[in-house]
Order: structure tokens, then sequence, then C-alpha cells
């Protein structure tokens, strides 16, 4: 039979049996006063109902799947083949009605099936747990037991009370005694809850059984008919319950389950009952004396009742509280089995005692495998600290120390874990040592790239200024005695790579120059990039003579020339060293290394020089410089000169260029050419040029508004290589701009040809976009090339003021001239000092010049007075002394 025809089936029988019983009792009504219909109508139910037992007790006994449960099934298939039959060979009885005497053959298949089924049910182990529990369902098997007999004998006595005592003692003694052994039985099956045997299944038989015992003992009651009797009844619903258990026996295996325990109250109502029924007949016979042994039977029944409300009311308690914890343990079960983390048990030597099943997970071992060992392999490194903190928290139970340690996996390797120790010793219900363990490899690995993010280059993986500064701190403070030297390294020319072959070439070698940096010094030593193209290397422990030979080797590696996008590179880097002296911080060490990389540097580069003595009036110079610049920066000792530019041939201004002017309190005015290239060399030309771009455009927008019609149309503000190169430069020019509310086309920017050389960028485009005018100065004497005016778009050509004062130079002037009229810009002569060279100038082609035959620098003030007189700017001002 198929799974799918086996509930079709089983409906089919459920409905045959109910129709079966139904006629049954529709049956024994119709016969009950009087007999209608042959004896064979009324015994064919019974018998089919005994076939149907027949049949699914075997079927019941073939799909039970423990040995012991089919051992039972298969004692109540033969009882019930037995009493089959017997039935049929006993067909006499059921065709013309039972006989006044009984036949050898009815005791037969009568008392053998009760003997089979009674051993069966003896049979049947008992499903409880404990010892405890066995000997309480003992004990309320027992008591159901006794009570049953005492109202089975009462039963019996009233039954043969009309006749003589002696007749009948044996009789009911007889009968007390066979009740009572099948009572036990059916009490214990009922109450037990066995394991082997489904639970329901069970339940249902015994059940059936009661019912049979009852109807023997209520016969007697009801009248007999020739015809049909109450036997005949009780028996049909007997089967009914028996086809019942055997069904539910059989759904249970072919839902391949396990026959497991049902849940079953702590406590049973079944022993009060029994006692109640005792207490009921105790009244039922001392009810006809009205004397005190009634009114003391009546007080004993009412206490005991009492007692027993106060008992069943403790049980309920007891099963609610026994309900929360149980809930609660199981709770707990639930989180401990599916946690995360591994919760472990180990005795005083370190043995385990309990592991929870998160360590299959966790180490990809069975908790089995673990309980009894030490534990899983622990990596020798860590070993120490493991035994130093269970040796701490034995010494001290209040103490939880914790710990991190790697332990081997099956699959993966080394773990990483974090273990809290907790002594629990005195806990009964612990007992020991408990260790809660949480896998924090991914976390230690995440957090370990973190910190090496932050320590490190992003490019070059090489230690970065913080990290290199920490590591230089700490070689100086553990020295003691022990040289430290320092090494600057300084790629020279590197922007020309960027500006020749892009960016992402510049980077390519930079990681070419990190890696090579690396095989020129000692495992040991320190390389690090301190940022752009300047790296430091921590040499410790070497002396002086081994640290210029290391310099010689790093020089050697990185001059090797480089393949790059398909490109030969050649690389040169200058190199300024130091050894720190007693005292000498992280912080005084690389300013002593950078004087020693400026020396290289002006020494031509290419080269290492060692820091010396006599270099630090030079270092203290540029600090005392760079200290005063920012000092008179501050205190407003700046001023702006601007020189008038004019067309030609007519003398008109057209603009002027702002020049930057330092009234120093004791040496007066002095020069620029004294403090620019200082200023460039510290970096404090970022900030004064900024000053001077927001003052420029302040003095042009109040000219434009006060003078409008004898204005210049634009103001020229020289920028210096390093204030182009900072990254908000532009931002800076045009919130200059916006302040004054200066047109961003009345601006010009004023770049030197080496300037474009090195930084051809994005930022002169951002400027042109926003109306911004750039200009070229000294055209002519850097690496002027038709490529470079094509990358970087320019709107004024200045030429060189040496092309303009030396005889024989008109062909440098000319081809300049020439270069603007065909790139459609202006071309402008700078440094005209008499009334030829204009005059000259003009006829090769200049429409703009400025010099001193023009104009001086003059301050702002002049200028204004100057605009105010609307004076003219004629070629007749005498040549400059």
């Amino acid at each position: 039979m198929t799974t799918s025809a086996a509930p079709r089936y089983r409906d089919r029988l459920q409905i045959l049996v109910c129709a079966l019983v139904a006629s049954d009792f529709v049956i024994f009504v119709v016969n009950f006063r009087s007999a209608v219909g042959p004896q064979i109508l009324v015994s064919l139910p019974v018998f089919a109902l005994a076939a149907i037992v027949a049949g699914v007790t075997w079927q019941a006994w073939r799909s039970c799947r423990d040995r012991v449960g089919r051992r039972f099934w298969r004692t109540v298939w033969m009882a019930e083949v037995f009493t089959l039959t017997g039935q049929l060979i006993d067909v006499q009885t059921y065709t013309h009605g039972p006989t006044p005497a009984t036949s050898p053959l009815q005791v037969a298949y009568s008392v053998v099936p009760f003997l089979l089924v009674l051993g069966a049910l003896y049979r049947v182990p008992l499903g409880t747990r404990s010892r405890g529990e066995r000997q309480r369902v003992l004990l309320d098997t027992v008591t159901v037991t006794v009570g049953a007999s005492v109202v089975v004998w009462y039963i019996s006595r009233v039954q043969h009370a009309g006749g003589a005592a002696e007749q009948h003692a044996g009789i009911s003694s007889v009968t007390i005694v066979l009740v009572s052994v099948v009572l036990f039985a059916l009490i214990k099956v009922i109450m037990s809850g066995s394991r082997v045997v489904d639970p329901r299944s069970l339940r249902l038989f015994s059940t059936g059984l009661l019912v049979e015992v009852a109807g023997i003992m209520v016969a007697p009651f009801v009248p007999t008919r020739p015809t049909y009797s109450v036997e005949l009844l009780v028996r049909c619903l007997t089967y009914a319950l028996m086809v019942a258990a055997a069904r539910r026996q059989w759904r249970a295996a072919g839902q391949a389950r396990a026959a497991e325990p049902s849940g079953r109250r702590p406590f049973s109502f079944l022993p009060y009952v029994a006692v109640a029924a005792v207490d009921a007949l105790l009244l039922a016979t001392l009810s006809a004396r009205r004397g005190g042994q009634f009114v003391i039977a009546v007080a004993a029944v009412a206490l005991t009742g009492l007692v027993i409300v106060r008992q069943i009311g403790a049980f309920r308690y007891n099963a609610n509280l026994l309900g929360e914890l149980g809930r609660q343990e199981k709770r707990f079960r639930s989180l401990v089995q599916n946690a995360a983390d591994v919760i472990a048990i180990v005795d005083r030597d370190g043995i385990i005692t309990y592991v929870s099943p998160g360590v299959r997970q966790f180490l990809g071992r069975s908790p089995d495998e673990l309980i009894g060992t030490p534990g899983p392999p622990v990596h020798p490194d860590d070993q120490a600290a493991a035994e130093q903190a269970f040796a701490a928290a034995l010494a001290e139970p209040d103490l939880t120390p914790s710990y991190e340690m790697r332990v081997r996996h099956t699959d993966l390797g080394w773990r990483r874990v974090r273990v809290t120790v907790t002594n629990m010793l005195a806990d009964p219900a612990v007992g020991g040592i408990v260790t809660n363990s949480s896998d924090i490899t991914e976390a230690h690995a995440y957090h370990s790239q973190l910190s090496h993010q932050a320590s490190h280059d992003s490019l070059t993986d090489l230690a970065n200024r913080s990290l290199f500064g920490e590591q230089l701190e700490r070689a100086l403070d553990g020295a003691g005695g022990r040289p430290v030297s320092l090494a600057l390294v300084d790629l020279d020319d590197f922007k020309a790579v960027n500006d020749t072959l892009g960016h992402q070439a510049g980077d390519a070698l930079l990681i070419a120059v990190a890696e090579r940096l690396r095989r020129g010094v000692r495992p040991q030593d320190l390389v690090a990039r301190l940022g752009g193209d300047e790296f430091a290397v921590l040499l410790d422990g070497v002396g002086a003579t081994r640290v210029e030979a290391i310099a010689e080797r790093m020089l050697g590696i990185l001059t090797e020339p480089l393949r790059i996008d398909g490109h030969e590179v050649c690389v040169q880097a200058s190199v300024g060293l130091a050894e720190a002296g007693p005292g000498d911080g992280a912080g005084q060490l690389l300013r002593l290394a950078d004087v020693a990389l400026y020396e290289a540097k002006g020494a031509g580069k290419g080269r290492y020089v060692r820091y010396a003595e006599h270099m630090q009036p030079r270092m203290s110079a540029r600090a005392e410089s760079a200290a005063d610049l920012r000092r008179a920066l501050q205190a407003g000792e700046f001023e702006l000169y601007y020189q008038p530019i004019v067309a030609l041939p007519s003398g008109r201004l057209t603009g002027v260029e702002a020049l930057l002017r330092w009234h120093h309190p004791v040496r007066g005015l002095v020069p620029p050419l004294d403090f620019i290239p200082v200023a460039e060399q510290t970096g404090m030309i970022v900030p004064i040029g900024h000053w001077v771009l927001v003052q420029a455009c302040r003095d042009m927008a109040a000219w434009l508004a006060r003078y409008p019609d004898t204005a210049p149309e634009v103001v020229n503000v020289n920028v210096a290589p390093r204030q182009l190169r900072h990254p908000g430069f532009v931002d800076e020019v045009l919130a200059a701009l916006a302040k004054a509310g200066l047109p961003a086309s009345r601006l010009v920017i004023e770049l030197i040809e080496s300037t474009i050389v090195e930084d051809v960028n994005p930022q002169l485009g951002r400027l042109r976009e926003a109306g911004v005018r750039i200009a070229l100065d000294d055209f002519g004497t850097g690496q002027s090339t038709l490529s470079l005016l094509d990358a970087c778009p320019v709107d004024e050509l200045k030429l060189d003021r040496s092309f303009v004062r030396e005889p024989g130079q008109d062909k440098v002037a000319t081809v300049v001239a020439r270069m603007a009229e065909a790139l459609g810009v202006y071309a402008v002569a700078e440094g005209v000092e008499t009334r030829e060279q204009a005059e000259h100038l003009h006829s090769l082609g200049y429409g703009l010049a400025q010099g001193f035959h023009f104009a001086r620098p003059v301050p702002a003030a002049d200028l204004t007075e100057l605009l105010r007189r609307g004076s003219s700017l004629a070629a007749t001002t005498a040549p400059a002394s």
C-alpha cells in the first residue's frame, strides 16, 4: 500500500468500526425488553470487530520499530487471534445463544487471551527515569488498585446479598483477586508512560480493557436477554478502543517517529479518585447508622477531602513552579547551545568536564572530543598567558582574569580567542572553573588592518611620518650610548616625471623607489615615506663610516634605470645624514638631517651630505628668517608697490603689477631678493602670497570704484610655485575676488616658466574658466615649447628684461612677438629703461611695456593720487639712474 493510500484506508476503517459499534448498540436497545431477530444477527458485529482487531494489531506489530514494542503488539495480536479462533469454533453459542453450562472451549478462549494480554501489560517497562519517580508511580498504582478492589468487593457483595454468603464468598474472593491483578497492570501502564510503545496507543488499549472490566462488574445489574447481553455491547466498545490504539501505533510508525513519552502531569488525580470512592463506600455503608460512628466517619471523610484539596493545590503550585523552571532551563539551554561564544567548565587540574555545543563551529570539534581532555592545542607563545590566568583564578576566586590566545581549528588553522575565567568551584551547581571564549579572529584582523593603515603609507606600504616618529623616539630613548643615525632621502626633479608621464607613472616610480630603499638597507632598518617624494631611513646602532656606506649604496641602487609605462626613467636623489648627539630628540635629529639634505641639494644634487657644526649658523639663519617673516606678516610690515604697465606708443596706463616690499623695523626697506627666496624655502611664501593676493584685489576694486575712467584695466599678481601647488590655491583666489567685489577678468596671475613646466595641472584650467587671466613672466629664459603653450593656454607673454637691455637680442625679442601674435595673446616687454628701447620694441610688435622709463614702482597712495589727477604716463620720463 502506498503512503497516499494509507490515510484513505484508515478513514474507511474508522467509519466501518463506528458503524459496527453503532449497529451493535442499536441491536442492544432493540433487544433490551424482548428478543428480536436471530441470534446470528446480533453476533455479527462482534465477529467483524474481532477480525478487524486481529488485523490492525498485526499491522501495529509489523510497523513498530522498537523490539520491546514489537513484542507487546505481537502478544496482543496472538491473544486476539486466539479469541477469534475460539469464537469461530464455538459458533453454536453465537447462533443459538449461550448454554447454561460453560464449556471447556469457552473457558480456554476466554482465559488464555486474558493471561496473554495481562502478561504483555506486565512486561511493558516503566517510562519513568529516576528511582523516586518509579516509587511514586508504584505507590499511586497500588493506591488506585486497592481503592478499585474495594469498590469491586462492595459491588460483588451487593450482587450476592440475597444468597448465602458461604456459597458466594469464594467466588467473590476469586473475582476480586483477578480484577485487582488486571487493574494493577492497567493502572501501572496508564500512569507510568512507556517509551517503547506509543503512549497514546497504550492508554487507548488500557482504557479498552478497563471498559471490559467495568462491563463485567456492571453486567449483573443489567437484565440479560436470551439473545443478547451487556457483555457483547461492552466487548464491541473494547474492540473499538483496541482498533483506535493499534491505528495510533500504526500512525506513529508511519510518521517515522520513535515512540516518545508524552508530557505527563507531575501528579495524577487517579489516587484521589480511588480515595474518594472508598470514602463514598464508607459513608454508604454507615448511612443506616445515625450514631457517633457515622459522625466520625463523615468527619474523617471531610478531613480526608480537605487534605486532598490542599495537597492538590500544593501540587498545582509546584507544577507551575516546575513548569516555569523548565521553561527557564530550556531558554538557558537554547541560549547556551546556540551562542556564538563557547562556555566550558574545567576542574582544578584543567580537565574539561563540560563544553557547550557551539564549540563545533568554534573549533571544528564536537563536545565529546573535548570532554575529559585539557582542551584544544594552544599556540606555544600563548601557553604561559593561559596558565597564568588559570592560576590567578584558582588563587583568588573573586578575580575574573581575561586574556587572548590562539587555539587551533581543525580546518581553519590558528584562531584568536578572548577568554574570561571565573572560579565557581564553591558553587555546588557548577563545581568548576568556568571559561567563556569569544572568537575575535576577524575583529583582530580588522583592527590590525586599521592599525596598519593608520601607521603606514597607503601607496608604498612604508611606515608613515607618525610611525617613524614613534620608532625614532623609542630608538633614541633606548640607545644607551648606541649610535642612532638618520638619513633623509629626497628625489631630484621628481615633478618632471609627473608632468611628462603623468601622476600614475609618478606613483609607480615612488613604489619602485620604496622597494629599492628596502633593498639598500639592513632588514632591521626602518624605511618610511614622510610625504611626497621625501623618504627617511632610521639606522639604529650604525656608526658614521657604516652610515656613509649605506648612503652610497642607496644612491647607487636608485640611479639604476627603471621601466615605467614603457619609458626608461633615471632617478637621482639627494641624501642628508645626521647622527644623534646627547639629549637630541626626534625633532632635533630630523632638523639636523634636513639641514644636511638642504646642503646636498645646494651642492648640485645627486649626492649625500653629513650634517656638520658649520651648517648650524645657516640653519639658525633660516629659522630666524622664517620667524621674522611670520612676525612681519602678523605685525603688518608688508606693503604693496605698483609698477604701471602702459600701452605703446601712447603711454596710456593699462595695468599695474603688484610688487611686495618689507618695512623692517631695524633694517628699513628690505629688497624682495633678500627675503622672497627665504620665504619660498621656509614655506612662508604661501601665507604671504595669500596676503598679497587679497590686498591687490582690494586696492584694484577701490580704484575701479573711485576712478572708473582712469583706473588700470587689470592688476598683475606674481604667484610662486609653492603657492600654485597648494591644494586650496584656486579657492583662495576666487574667495579674494568675491570678498573684494572684483571681477575675475581684472586679475592677471603671473607665473614663471619653470612653474608651468613643473605644475601643469587642473588648477590653471579652473582659474581660466572663472575668467582669471594667466601671464608667463620672464618668458624666453626657461624651457618654453609650443607643446607647453598648447597644454597650458595663457593670455600674456612677458619678455624677460635680459632681451631688452642687451644689444643684439632682436632675434629673441622678434620671435617672442611673432609667437604672441600667432597665439593671439598680449606681448609685454619688461625692463624698458630708455625711449629708444620703447620705440624699438614697438616696431617689433610689442603693444605693452613696463619699466623705469615709464614709472618706478610706487606705493598704492601715490598711484591713487596719479589716478585722481588723471595724468598720462607719456614716454618722456628720464631714464633711471
